[in-house]
Protein backbone atom coordinates (compact mmCIF):
# COMPACT_ATOMS: atom_id res chain seq x y z
CA UNK A 1 0.00 0.00 0.00
CA UNK A 2 2.85 2.36 0.85
CA UNK A 3 4.48 1.62 -2.50
CA UNK A 4 1.19 2.41 -4.27
CA UNK A 5 1.00 5.77 -2.48
CA UNK A 6 4.55 6.66 -3.56
CA UNK A 7 3.76 5.72 -7.17
CA UNK A 8 0.63 7.89 -7.12
CA UNK A 9 2.62 10.81 -5.74
CA UNK A 10 5.21 10.46 -8.51
CA UNK A 11 2.51 10.44 -11.18
CA UNK A 12 0.91 13.57 -9.72
CA UNK A 13 4.28 15.35 -9.45
CA UNK A 14 5.76 14.11 -12.78
CA UNK A 15 8.22 11.79 -11.02
CA UNK A 16 8.85 14.06 -8.03
CA UNK A 17 7.91 13.13 -4.48
CA UNK A 18 8.38 16.73 -3.32
CA UNK A 19 5.16 18.06 -1.80
CA UNK A 20 5.55 21.59 -3.19
CA UNK A 21 5.97 20.36 -6.77
CA UNK A 22 2.89 18.15 -6.45
CA UNK A 23 0.82 21.04 -5.07
CA UNK A 24 2.12 23.29 -7.85
CA UNK A 25 0.93 20.79 -10.45
CA UNK A 26 -2.56 20.65 -8.95
CA UNK A 27 -2.69 24.42 -8.49
CA UNK A 28 -1.56 25.34 -12.02
CA UNK A 29 -3.71 22.70 -13.70
CA UNK A 30 -6.81 23.90 -11.81
CA UNK A 31 -6.02 27.55 -12.59
CA UNK A 32 -5.60 26.66 -16.28
CA UNK A 33 -9.03 25.03 -16.39
CA UNK A 34 -10.65 28.07 -14.77
CA UNK A 35 -8.72 30.50 -17.00
CA UNK A 36 -9.81 28.48 -20.03
CA UNK A 37 -13.38 29.43 -19.20
CA UNK A 38 -12.91 32.98 -17.93
CA UNK A 39 -10.13 34.40 -20.08
CA UNK A 40 -10.60 32.89 -23.53
CA UNK A 41 -12.69 35.85 -24.60
CA UNK A 42 -15.68 35.41 -22.28
CA UNK A 43 -14.74 38.17 -19.82
CA UNK A 44 -13.61 40.52 -22.60
CA UNK A 45 -16.82 39.98 -24.57
CA UNK A 46 -18.85 40.45 -21.37
CA UNK A 47 -17.26 43.89 -20.91
CA UNK A 48 -17.61 44.57 -24.66
CA UNK A 49 -21.37 43.96 -24.46
CA UNK A 50 -22.14 45.91 -21.27
CA UNK A 51 -20.33 48.94 -22.76
CA UNK A 52 -22.30 48.93 -26.04
CA UNK A 53 -19.60 47.23 -28.17
CA UNK A 54 -16.66 49.43 -27.21
CA UNK A 55 -13.14 48.09 -27.84
CA UNK A 56 -11.84 51.21 -26.14
CA UNK A 57 -13.58 50.33 -22.85
CA UNK A 58 -12.31 46.74 -23.02
CA UNK A 59 -8.78 48.12 -23.32
CA UNK A 60 -9.26 50.49 -20.39
CA UNK A 61 -10.62 47.66 -18.24
CA UNK A 62 -7.66 45.40 -19.01
CA UNK A 63 -5.25 48.24 -18.24
CA UNK A 64 -6.95 48.82 -14.90
CA UNK A 65 -6.70 45.11 -14.03
CA UNK A 66 -2.97 45.14 -14.72
CA UNK A 67 -2.42 48.23 -12.59
CA UNK A 68 -4.33 46.67 -9.68
CA UNK A 69 -2.11 43.58 -9.80
CA UNK A 70 1.14 45.57 -9.99
CA UNK A 71 1.58 46.88 -6.42
CA UNK A 72 0.41 43.71 -4.58
CA UNK A 73 2.67 41.61 -6.81
CA UNK A 74 5.76 43.70 -6.05
CA UNK A 75 5.00 43.81 -2.32
CA UNK A 76 4.40 40.07 -2.23
CA UNK A 77 7.71 39.39 -4.00
CA UNK A 78 9.65 41.63 -1.60
CA UNK A 79 8.09 40.05 1.49
CA UNK A 80 8.61 36.52 0.13
CA UNK A 81 12.39 36.94 0.07
CA UNK A 82 12.38 38.49 3.56
CA UNK A 83 10.52 35.68 5.32
CA UNK A 84 8.59 32.48 4.78
CA UNK A 85 7.11 32.21 1.30
CA UNK A 86 4.36 29.79 2.26
CA UNK A 87 2.85 32.51 4.50
CA UNK A 88 2.57 34.88 1.51
CA UNK A 89 0.92 32.15 -0.56
CA UNK A 90 -1.66 31.69 2.20
CA UNK A 91 -2.41 35.41 2.14
CA UNK A 92 -2.97 35.03 -1.58
CA UNK A 93 -5.41 32.20 -0.93
CA UNK A 94 -7.53 34.41 1.35
CA UNK A 95 -7.40 37.32 -1.12
CA UNK A 96 -8.39 35.07 -4.00
CA UNK A 97 -11.38 33.72 -2.05
CA UNK A 98 -12.60 37.26 -1.34
CA UNK A 99 -12.25 38.23 -5.01
CA UNK A 100 -14.09 35.14 -6.22
CA UNK A 101 -16.97 35.74 -3.82
CA UNK A 102 -17.42 39.41 -4.79
CA UNK A 103 -17.42 38.61 -8.52
CA UNK A 104 -19.87 35.75 -7.98
CA UNK A 105 -22.16 38.14 -6.13
CA UNK A 106 -22.14 40.59 -9.08
CA UNK A 107 -22.84 37.89 -11.67
CA UNK A 108 -25.68 36.45 -9.60
CA UNK A 109 -27.22 39.94 -9.44
CA UNK A 110 -27.10 40.01 -13.26
CA UNK A 111 -28.84 36.64 -13.46
CA UNK A 112 -31.56 37.54 -10.99
CA UNK A 113 -32.48 40.65 -13.03
CA UNK A 114 -34.85 39.34 -15.72
CA UNK A 115 -34.67 42.53 -17.82
CA UNK A 116 -30.89 42.91 -17.63
CA UNK A 117 -30.18 42.73 -21.39
CA UNK A 118 -33.04 45.06 -22.34
CA UNK A 119 -31.93 47.59 -19.71
CA UNK A 120 -28.45 47.64 -21.24
CA UNK A 121 -29.89 48.50 -24.65
CA UNK A 122 -32.11 51.28 -23.31
CA UNK A 123 -29.94 52.84 -20.60
CA UNK A 124 -26.24 53.66 -21.08
CA UNK A 125 -25.88 54.72 -17.44
CA UNK A 126 -27.03 51.26 -16.33
CA UNK A 127 -24.26 49.71 -18.47
CA UNK A 128 -21.66 52.10 -17.06
CA UNK A 129 -22.68 51.15 -13.53
CA UNK A 130 -22.24 47.45 -14.30
CA UNK A 131 -18.91 48.20 -16.02
CA UNK A 132 -17.54 49.94 -12.92
CA UNK A 133 -18.83 47.15 -10.66
CA UNK A 134 -17.26 44.47 -12.87
CA UNK A 135 -13.89 46.26 -12.92
CA UNK A 136 -13.97 46.60 -9.12
CA UNK A 137 -14.77 42.92 -8.50
CA UNK A 138 -12.26 41.56 -11.01
CA UNK A 139 -9.54 43.85 -9.67
CA UNK A 140 -10.05 42.45 -6.14
CA UNK A 141 -9.47 38.94 -7.50
CA UNK A 142 -6.37 40.12 -9.40
CA UNK A 143 -4.94 41.73 -6.25
CA UNK A 144 -5.55 38.62 -4.17
CA UNK A 145 -3.85 36.25 -6.58
CA UNK A 146 -0.94 38.50 -7.57
CA UNK A 147 0.32 38.96 -4.00
CA UNK A 148 1.25 35.27 -3.77
CA UNK A 149 2.08 34.50 -7.39
CA UNK A 150 5.80 35.30 -7.09
CA UNK A 151 6.10 33.32 -3.83
CA UNK A 152 4.48 30.27 -5.45
CA UNK A 153 6.84 30.48 -8.43
CA UNK A 154 9.85 30.75 -6.13
CA UNK A 155 8.69 27.76 -4.07
CA UNK A 156 8.39 25.67 -7.23
CA UNK A 157 11.85 26.71 -8.43
CA UNK A 158 13.35 25.97 -5.00
CA UNK A 159 11.74 22.52 -5.03
CA UNK A 160 13.29 21.50 -8.38
CA UNK A 161 16.95 20.58 -8.82
CA UNK A 162 18.92 22.86 -11.14
CA UNK A 163 19.37 21.20 -14.52
CA UNK A 164 16.05 19.32 -14.30
CA UNK A 165 13.63 22.23 -14.60
CA UNK A 166 13.20 22.20 -18.39
CA UNK A 167 11.85 18.65 -18.48
CA UNK A 168 9.46 19.27 -15.56
CA UNK A 169 8.28 22.66 -16.82
CA UNK A 170 7.70 21.34 -20.36
CA UNK A 171 5.52 18.51 -19.02
CA UNK A 172 3.67 20.90 -16.73
CA UNK A 173 3.09 23.32 -19.61
CA UNK A 174 1.54 20.54 -21.70
CA UNK A 175 -0.84 19.62 -18.87
CA UNK A 176 -1.75 23.30 -18.48
CA UNK A 177 -2.45 23.59 -22.22
CA UNK A 178 -4.69 20.53 -22.13
CA UNK A 179 -6.70 21.91 -19.21
CA UNK A 180 -6.75 25.40 -20.75
CA UNK A 181 -8.29 23.82 -23.85
CA UNK A 182 -10.83 21.95 -21.73
CA UNK A 183 -12.15 25.27 -20.38
CA UNK A 184 -13.56 26.47 -23.73
CA UNK A 185 -15.16 23.02 -24.20
CA UNK A 186 -17.11 23.65 -20.98
CA UNK A 187 -18.06 27.12 -22.25
CA UNK A 188 -19.07 25.68 -25.61
CA UNK A 189 -21.39 23.15 -23.97
CA UNK A 190 -23.03 25.85 -21.85
CA UNK A 191 -23.52 28.21 -24.81
CA UNK A 192 -24.93 25.38 -26.94
CA UNK A 193 -27.40 24.45 -24.19
CA UNK A 194 -28.48 28.10 -23.83
CA UNK A 195 -29.15 28.66 -27.55
CA UNK A 196 -25.82 29.85 -29.04
CA UNK A 197 -26.45 33.57 -28.53
CA UNK A 198 -24.30 36.46 -27.31
CA UNK A 199 -26.23 37.75 -24.29
CA UNK A 200 -24.94 39.12 -20.99
CA UNK A 201 -27.07 36.60 -19.12
CA UNK A 202 -25.50 33.63 -20.92
CA UNK A 203 -22.02 35.08 -20.48
CA UNK A 204 -22.70 35.46 -16.75
CA UNK A 205 -23.59 31.77 -16.45
CA UNK A 206 -20.34 30.76 -18.17
CA UNK A 207 -18.29 33.05 -15.93
CA UNK A 208 -19.96 31.62 -12.81
CA UNK A 209 -18.90 28.13 -13.92
CA UNK A 210 -15.31 29.34 -14.24
CA UNK A 211 -15.34 30.96 -10.80
CA UNK A 212 -16.75 27.84 -9.12
CA UNK A 213 -13.85 25.82 -10.56
CA UNK A 214 -11.45 28.41 -9.15
CA UNK A 215 -12.35 27.71 -5.53
CA UNK A 216 -10.01 24.66 -5.25
CA UNK A 217 -7.01 26.76 -6.34
CA UNK A 218 -7.52 29.06 -3.38
CA UNK A 219 -7.69 26.12 -0.98
CA UNK A 220 -4.47 24.58 -2.35
CA UNK A 221 -2.60 27.77 -1.37
CA UNK A 222 -2.93 26.81 2.32
CA UNK A 223 -0.82 23.64 1.96
CA UNK A 224 2.50 24.93 0.54
CA UNK A 225 5.45 24.69 2.94
CA UNK A 226 8.95 26.18 2.84
CA UNK A 227 10.32 23.17 4.73
CA UNK A 228 9.94 20.98 1.64
CA UNK A 229 12.26 23.10 -0.53
CA UNK A 230 15.60 21.66 -1.69
CA UNK A 231 18.86 23.06 -0.40
CA UNK A 232 22.02 23.20 -2.52
CA UNK A 233 20.51 21.11 -5.35
CA UNK A 234 18.28 24.01 -6.39
CA UNK A 235 20.87 26.79 -6.29
CA UNK A 236 21.45 29.03 -9.29
CA UNK A 237 23.97 28.26 -12.01
CA UNK A 238 27.17 30.24 -11.42
CA UNK A 239 30.77 30.19 -12.58
CA UNK A 240 32.61 28.88 -9.55
CA UNK A 241 35.83 30.42 -8.43
CA UNK A 242 37.91 30.63 -5.27
CA UNK A 243 35.90 33.65 -4.18
CA UNK A 244 32.54 32.03 -4.97
CA UNK A 245 31.40 35.14 -6.87
CA UNK A 246 28.92 35.00 -9.73
CA UNK A 247 30.30 36.30 -13.01
CA UNK A 248 28.92 39.52 -14.46
CA UNK A 249 27.85 37.84 -17.68
CA UNK A 250 25.78 35.22 -15.84
CA UNK A 251 24.11 37.82 -13.65
CA UNK A 252 23.08 39.72 -16.80
CA UNK A 253 20.78 36.91 -18.02
CA UNK A 254 17.76 37.75 -15.79
CA UNK A 255 18.05 41.46 -16.66
CA UNK A 256 18.11 40.73 -20.39
CA UNK A 257 15.08 38.46 -20.14
CA UNK A 258 13.18 40.98 -18.01
CA UNK A 259 13.83 43.80 -20.51
CA UNK A 260 12.81 41.49 -23.34
CA UNK A 261 9.61 40.44 -21.54
CA UNK A 262 8.63 44.09 -20.96
CA UNK A 263 8.81 44.81 -24.70
CA UNK A 264 7.12 41.54 -25.57
CA UNK A 265 4.23 41.95 -23.15
CA UNK A 266 3.58 45.51 -24.23
CA UNK A 267 3.32 44.36 -27.84
CA UNK A 268 1.21 41.29 -27.06
CA UNK A 269 -1.25 43.17 -24.88
CA UNK A 270 -2.34 45.23 -27.89
CA UNK A 271 -3.66 42.15 -29.68
CA UNK A 272 -4.24 39.14 -27.41
CA UNK A 273 -7.28 40.54 -25.63
CA UNK A 274 -8.99 41.35 -28.93
CA UNK A 275 -8.64 38.16 -31.01
CA UNK A 276 -11.97 36.70 -29.86
CA UNK A 277 -13.68 40.08 -30.30
CA UNK A 278 -12.23 40.20 -33.83
CA UNK A 279 -13.68 36.75 -34.56
CA UNK A 280 -17.08 37.97 -33.36
CA UNK A 281 -16.93 41.43 -34.92
CA UNK A 282 -15.10 40.85 -38.23
CA UNK A 283 -15.91 37.20 -38.99
CA UNK A 284 -19.42 37.15 -37.50
CA UNK A 285 -18.75 33.99 -35.48
CA UNK A 286 -21.18 32.93 -32.77
CA UNK A 287 -20.35 31.71 -29.25
CA UNK A 288 -20.15 27.99 -30.14
CA UNK A 289 -17.94 28.66 -33.18
CA UNK A 290 -15.53 30.89 -31.23
CA UNK A 291 -15.35 28.49 -28.28
CA UNK A 292 -14.65 25.63 -30.69
CA UNK A 293 -11.71 27.51 -32.18
CA UNK A 294 -10.43 28.59 -28.78
CA UNK A 295 -10.78 25.04 -27.41
CA UNK A 296 -8.63 23.55 -30.18
CA UNK A 297 -5.81 26.11 -29.84
CA UNK A 298 -4.28 24.95 -26.50
CA UNK A 299 -4.20 21.32 -27.67
CA UNK A 300 -2.24 22.38 -30.74
CA UNK A 301 0.33 24.05 -28.47
CA UNK A 302 1.23 20.64 -26.98
CA UNK A 303 3.09 19.30 -30.08
CA UNK A 304 4.73 22.72 -30.48
CA UNK A 305 6.01 22.41 -26.90
CA UNK A 306 7.53 19.00 -27.68
CA UNK A 307 9.12 20.58 -30.75
CA UNK A 308 10.56 23.40 -28.63
CA UNK A 309 11.99 20.92 -26.10
CA UNK A 310 13.52 18.82 -28.89
CA UNK A 311 15.11 21.86 -30.54
CA UNK A 312 16.43 23.16 -27.20
CA UNK A 313 18.22 19.89 -26.48
CA UNK A 314 19.76 19.76 -29.93
CA UNK A 315 20.59 23.41 -30.59
CA UNK A 316 20.34 25.16 -27.20
CA UNK A 317 17.56 26.73 -25.16
CA UNK A 318 18.08 30.35 -26.20
CA UNK A 319 18.56 29.36 -29.85
CA UNK A 320 15.25 27.46 -29.90
CA UNK A 321 13.49 30.25 -28.01
CA UNK A 322 14.47 32.99 -30.48
CA UNK A 323 13.87 30.84 -33.58
CA UNK A 324 10.34 29.86 -32.55
CA UNK A 325 9.48 33.42 -31.61
CA UNK A 326 10.45 34.67 -35.05
CA UNK A 327 8.21 31.97 -36.57
CA UNK A 328 5.32 33.27 -34.45
CA UNK A 329 6.02 36.88 -35.46
CA UNK A 330 5.88 35.86 -39.13
CA UNK A 331 2.41 34.37 -38.57
CA UNK A 332 1.16 37.58 -36.95
CA UNK A 333 2.44 39.61 -39.91
CA UNK A 334 0.63 37.17 -42.19
CA UNK A 335 -2.62 37.93 -40.37
CA UNK A 336 -2.01 41.65 -40.88
CA UNK A 337 -1.38 41.05 -44.60
CA UNK A 338 -4.74 39.29 -45.01
CA UNK A 339 -6.52 42.28 -43.48
CA UNK A 340 -4.69 44.79 -45.67
CA UNK A 341 -5.11 42.73 -48.84
CA UNK A 342 -8.88 42.50 -48.87
CA UNK A 343 -10.40 42.28 -45.42
CA UNK A 344 -10.64 39.42 -42.98
CA UNK A 345 -14.13 38.37 -44.03
CA UNK A 346 -14.00 39.15 -47.75
CA UNK A 347 -13.56 35.50 -48.78
CA UNK A 348 -13.84 32.08 -47.15
CA UNK A 349 -10.14 31.46 -47.91
CA UNK A 350 -9.22 34.59 -46.00
CA UNK A 351 -11.16 33.42 -42.95
CA UNK A 352 -9.58 29.96 -43.10
CA UNK A 353 -6.08 31.38 -43.54
CA UNK A 354 -6.61 33.87 -40.73
CA UNK A 355 -7.63 31.20 -38.22
CA UNK A 356 -4.84 28.90 -39.43
CA UNK A 357 -2.22 31.62 -38.92
CA UNK A 358 -3.68 32.40 -35.49
CA UNK A 359 -3.28 28.73 -34.51
CA UNK A 360 0.32 28.70 -35.75
CA UNK A 361 1.14 32.01 -34.05
CA UNK A 362 -0.20 30.77 -30.72
CA UNK A 363 1.67 27.48 -31.04
CA UNK A 364 5.06 29.00 -31.81
CA UNK A 365 4.89 31.77 -29.20
CA UNK A 366 3.45 29.74 -26.33
CA UNK A 367 5.69 26.71 -26.86
CA UNK A 368 8.75 28.38 -25.31
CA UNK A 369 7.31 29.21 -21.88
CA UNK A 370 9.00 26.21 -20.24
CA UNK A 371 12.35 27.10 -21.85
CA UNK A 372 12.18 30.67 -20.61
CA UNK A 373 11.19 29.66 -17.08
CA UNK A 374 14.03 27.14 -16.83
CA UNK A 375 16.61 29.68 -18.03
CA UNK A 376 15.47 32.48 -15.73
CA UNK A 377 15.27 30.33 -12.59
CA UNK A 378 18.64 28.69 -13.34
CA UNK A 379 20.35 32.09 -13.26
CA UNK A 380 18.59 33.73 -10.30
CA UNK A 381 19.98 33.12 -6.77
CA UNK A 382 17.58 31.33 -4.43
CA UNK A 383 17.33 34.28 -2.06
CA UNK A 384 16.15 36.60 -4.87
CA UNK A 385 13.78 34.36 -6.82
CA UNK A 386 10.57 35.74 -5.38
CA UNK A 387 11.63 39.35 -6.08
CA UNK A 388 12.44 38.47 -9.68
CA UNK A 389 9.17 36.58 -10.07
CA UNK A 390 7.41 39.65 -8.69
CA UNK A 391 8.78 41.66 -11.60
CA UNK A 392 6.30 39.67 -13.62
CA UNK A 393 3.72 42.05 -12.15
CA UNK A 394 5.40 44.86 -14.08
CA UNK A 395 5.32 42.92 -17.35
CA UNK A 396 1.71 41.90 -16.67
CA UNK A 397 0.82 45.53 -15.99
CA UNK A 398 2.46 46.49 -19.28
CA UNK A 399 0.59 43.66 -21.00
CA UNK A 400 -2.75 44.80 -19.61
CA UNK A 401 -1.90 48.50 -19.94
CA UNK A 402 -1.04 48.13 -23.60
CA UNK A 403 -4.53 46.67 -24.11
CA UNK A 404 -5.82 50.21 -23.58
CA UNK A 405 -3.46 51.41 -26.32
CA UNK A 406 -4.51 48.51 -28.53
CA UNK A 407 -8.21 49.22 -28.06
CA UNK A 408 -7.67 52.86 -29.00
CA UNK A 409 -5.61 51.96 -32.10
CA UNK A 410 -8.13 49.35 -33.23
CA UNK A 411 -10.93 51.92 -32.97
CA UNK A 412 -8.91 54.38 -35.08
CA UNK A 413 -6.96 52.21 -37.58
CA UNK A 414 -8.30 48.64 -37.45
CA UNK A 415 -6.87 45.28 -36.46
CA UNK A 416 -4.21 44.91 -39.18
CA UNK A 417 -2.43 48.12 -38.16
CA UNK A 418 -2.22 46.93 -34.55
CA UNK A 419 -0.85 43.53 -35.66
CA UNK A 420 2.03 45.29 -37.42
CA UNK A 421 2.76 47.52 -34.42
CA UNK A 422 2.69 44.49 -32.12
CA UNK A 423 5.12 42.64 -34.42
CA UNK A 424 7.60 45.53 -34.23
CA UNK A 425 7.66 45.29 -30.43
CA UNK A 426 8.14 41.52 -30.71
CA UNK A 427 11.16 41.90 -33.02
CA UNK A 428 12.77 44.38 -30.62
CA UNK A 429 12.12 41.96 -27.76
CA UNK A 430 13.93 39.09 -29.45
CA UNK A 431 16.91 41.32 -30.29
CA UNK A 432 17.36 42.04 -26.58
CA UNK A 433 17.78 38.30 -25.95
CA UNK A 434 20.53 37.84 -28.55
CA UNK A 435 23.40 38.36 -26.01
CA UNK A 436 22.10 35.34 -24.10
CA UNK A 437 23.20 33.19 -27.05
CA UNK A 438 26.78 33.75 -25.89
CA UNK A 439 26.09 33.33 -22.16
CA UNK A 440 23.70 30.41 -21.69
CA UNK A 441 25.36 27.08 -22.65
CA UNK A 442 23.60 24.88 -25.15
CA UNK A 443 23.46 22.02 -22.66
CA UNK A 444 21.85 22.48 -19.25
CA UNK A 445 24.19 22.59 -16.29
CA UNK A 446 23.26 20.41 -13.33
CA UNK A 447 24.28 21.08 -9.77
CA UNK A 448 25.27 18.00 -7.82
CA UNK A 449 25.28 18.16 -4.04
CA UNK A 450 28.77 17.74 -2.60
CA UNK A 451 29.47 14.32 -1.07
CA UNK A 452 29.81 14.33 2.70
CA UNK A 453 33.20 14.24 4.46
CA UNK A 454 32.55 10.61 5.39
CA UNK A 455 32.51 9.73 1.69
CA UNK A 456 35.79 11.59 1.22
CA UNK A 457 37.41 9.67 4.07
CA UNK A 458 36.16 6.27 2.89
CA UNK A 459 37.34 6.91 -0.64
CA UNK A 460 40.69 8.15 0.57
CA UNK A 461 41.22 5.13 2.86
CA UNK A 462 40.27 2.71 0.12
CA UNK A 463 42.55 4.33 -2.41
CA UNK A 464 45.51 5.26 -0.21
CA UNK A 465 48.88 4.51 -1.80
CA UNK A 466 47.03 3.84 -5.06
CA UNK A 467 48.26 5.38 -8.27
CA UNK A 468 44.63 5.79 -9.39
CA UNK A 469 43.59 7.91 -6.38
CA UNK A 470 44.34 11.22 -8.02
CA UNK A 471 42.45 10.31 -11.19
CA UNK A 472 39.38 9.15 -9.24
CA UNK A 473 39.16 12.33 -7.15
CA UNK A 474 39.67 14.44 -10.26
CA UNK A 475 36.91 12.54 -12.12
CA UNK A 476 34.47 12.96 -9.21
CA UNK A 477 35.36 16.67 -8.96
CA UNK A 478 35.92 16.46 -5.19
CA UNK A 479 38.92 17.70 -3.22
CA UNK A 480 41.46 15.36 -1.70
CA UNK A 481 40.75 15.31 2.05
CA UNK A 482 44.48 15.46 2.77
CA UNK A 483 44.82 18.66 0.78
CA UNK A 484 43.93 21.17 3.52
CA UNK A 485 44.65 24.20 1.36
CA UNK A 486 42.14 23.18 -1.31
CA UNK A 487 39.49 22.09 1.18
CA UNK A 488 39.68 25.36 3.08
CA UNK A 489 39.11 27.31 -0.10
CA UNK A 490 36.21 25.16 -1.24
CA UNK A 491 33.23 27.02 -2.58
CA UNK A 492 29.98 27.19 -0.72
CA UNK A 493 28.27 26.36 -3.98
CA UNK A 494 28.24 22.80 -5.35
CA UNK A 495 30.42 21.96 -8.37
CA UNK A 496 28.93 22.11 -11.86
CA UNK A 497 28.83 19.30 -14.34
CA UNK A 498 27.39 19.41 -17.82
CA UNK A 499 24.91 16.83 -19.02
Amino acid sequence: MEKLKKTAKKIVGFGSENRNTQLSVWYLVAVSLSNGILFTGVTAIFIYMITNSSNRMVGYAEGFFGFCALIPGLVGGYLSDRGRRDRIVRWSGWGSLIGICTLLWLLLMCLLDDDFDSKLQKNTIFGNYKFIATCACVSIAYCGESIGDSAAQALLADSLATGTRLSFMATLQNYQNIMYGTGPVVSLAIFAALGDKWTVTDLSIVMIAGLVLRFPTSLICFYFNDDYCLKSDSKAVTEHSKTGQTSTKHSAVPYLYFASDCLWCFGSGMTVKFFQIMFQDELGMGPVAIMSVVAVQPYLVVPFTYLATFLSRGFGRVQADIFLWYCGISCLLGMAYIGYRGGFNSHIKNRTALIGLWFARSGFLQSTSAIQSSIIMDYIPKKDRAKWAALGSITSAGWCGSAAVGGELISLHGYSFVFVVSSCFHVCSTLVRVPCLFIVPKQQQKIVAEPSMAVFVLLHLSLVNSEDAKDVFEFLQIPDVCDTEDSSDADEEAPLITN
